[in-house]
């Protein structure tokens, strides 16, 4: 439903094939549900990681319920197979045959998808059923089952689908703790005050221990995970001997093999083989406390400074691998462009969504494929999330507590929009127009008694006609 204008026509026209993508994946099983498949032609079925970007995009452009809808699958069919422990699954065929039963960050995943749903829809039965489902898998099952003992950082596989990448992963650790402020806040909404405490205490723990754990000041980066050298070397053999083949390019690469084989001199040399440490292995992880908002700024500065090179970003968007530099996907990329919008940098994140939105002819046209720019499924739900989802809740700004009636708004707009609009945004049951024209931000609410402020830049507040009758 939201219809955006910008000076950008490459932009404005994925926004709108988004629309059309997201309708031609939607699935509709009996006895699983009505969700938004992961991508075309592969993957039509339900994914625990792809389901918890997609539905950000969904809100953003209005489709409200298909988000709703399509985490109740998710919910429904991760009860099925993982029983009571709130475990999300990975994968899930459109027959509800599980064929993976979950990785550690996905149920984090799952709790943020769920809070952002509820504060865009005020949908308090959506929370309900939703809320103990969240409570147990992130509480009992993340930081219970996969946490060790006084240990505040889960332990297994993340969104790295490589062999061994399964001990304490900076992804993990980074939607925990981002899940955990979203489950406080749902404790809240349904008066679960210990619950809510208990949340933020364990948050404030995750997010010290990945700060203090995974950073390598000497590299001005995260690692990608902690191990000891003793976990982290035969990893690393593994490593060494798929460099000679890679999936993604068709001849031995000594560079890569290079630089996995002195990791590995690195590992079994070291003298401490049982002390626990971040390594770098330059998977696009690396930049998910930058997208949660975790990194203090100057740590992020860096950060980002080094993953827009050209070791880890080229023509088509953000490597998967800054040591195999040999494919970019829709995702990271998308994730690299909310990263540079959380510490002020929209012209460096257009460029990225740009780049998105250039690839629409190259694969499937009107369609923003799967690997950039013209690999993998030519239709990809979770590139819904790399374009509209920071348009509309960065650029824009929208941070909405439907259940309160209450927008605030906290815009980022690039150098070269002077001009933008953004219409028909749904938030509950109200629907916003906004209007950046260079200075001020004009927003039109069509219903009465919403509070709306804006941080940054002067606002405008007008009443829609429904407001006014």
């Amino acid at each position: 439903m939201s219809r955006l204008q910008v000076p950008d026509a490459a932009v404005q026209r994925a926004w709108d094939w988004i629309k059309c993508n997201y309708d031609w994946l939607v699935r509709d099983v009996p006895g699983l549900g009505r969700f938004l498949g992961a991508g075309a032609p592969d993957y039509m079925w339900l994914f625990g990681c792809d389901s918890a970007y997609a539905v950000l995009g969904c809100l953003a452009l209005g489709q409200h319920e298909l988000a709703v809808e399509t985490l109740d699958a998710l919910r429904r069919v991760s009860w099925q197979a993982n029983g009571e422990s709130g475990r999300v699954i990975h994968e899930a065929t459109p027959l509800g045959h599980v064929y993976h039963r979950g990785n550690v960050q996905e149920t984090p995943q799952y709790v943020n998808a769920v809070w952002q749903t509820f504060l865009w829809t005020g949908d308090m039965d959506f929370l309900r059923r939703s809320y103990p489902f969240c409570r147990q898998g992130l509480l009992g099952w993340v930081m219970g089952e996969r946490c060790a003992p006084g240990e505040a950082l889960p332990r297994g596989s993340g969104m790295m689908e490589v062999e061994g990448l399964d001990l304490q992963m900076i992804d993990a650790a980074a939607y925990t703790a981002q899940a955990l402020e979203a489950l406080a806040g749902m404790a809240e909404a349904v008066g679960d005050a210990e619950t809510a405490g208990r949340s933020r205490r364990l948050r404030e723990a995750v997010c010290r221990r990945l700060d203090e754990a995974f950073w390598i000041e000497e590299e001005g980066m995260y690692g990608d995970l902690l191990a000891t050298p003793g976990e982290i070397a035969p990893r690393l053999r593994a490593l060494v001997e798929r460099s000679v083949r890679s999936q993604y390019v068709d001849h031995a690469r000594p560079d890569v093999r290079a630089a996995y084989a002195h990791l590995l001199a690195r590992a079994e040399a070291d003298p401490n083989p049982d002390a626990r440490r971040p390594w770098l292995l330059k998977n696009w992880i690396v930049i998910t406390p930058l997208e949660a908002g975790l990194a203090p700024a100057e740590r992020a500065s860096r950060v980002l400074a080094r993953v827009e090179s050209s070791e880890f970003t080229g023509p088509w968007g953000m490597y998967l691998n800054g040591i195999e530099r040999a494919a970019a996907m829709s995702i990271n990329t998308g994730v690299l462009a909310v990263a540079e919008l959380n510490y002020g940098r929209p012209d460096e994140a257009l460029a990225r969504v740009r780049v998105l939105a250039e690839t629409l002819e190259r694969h499937m046209p009107g369609a923003v494929p799967e690997i950039l720019p013209d690999g993998g499924c030519f239709l990809q739900a979770w590139s819904g999330y790399a374009i509209a989802w920071p348009v509309v809740s960065q650029v824009f700004g929208l941070q909405p507590r439907a259940h309160e009636r209450t927008l605030l708004l906290r815009p980022r707009f690039p150098a070269g929009w002077p001009r933008a609009s953004l219409r028909d945004v749904r938030v509950g049951t109200n629907r916003f127009d906004l209007e950046w024209d260079g200075a001020v931000l004009t927003v039109t609410s069509r219903e009465p008694g919403w509070a709306v402020e804006a941080e940054g830049v002067p606002l405008h507040m007008t009443a829609g006609r429904q407001a006014c009758e």
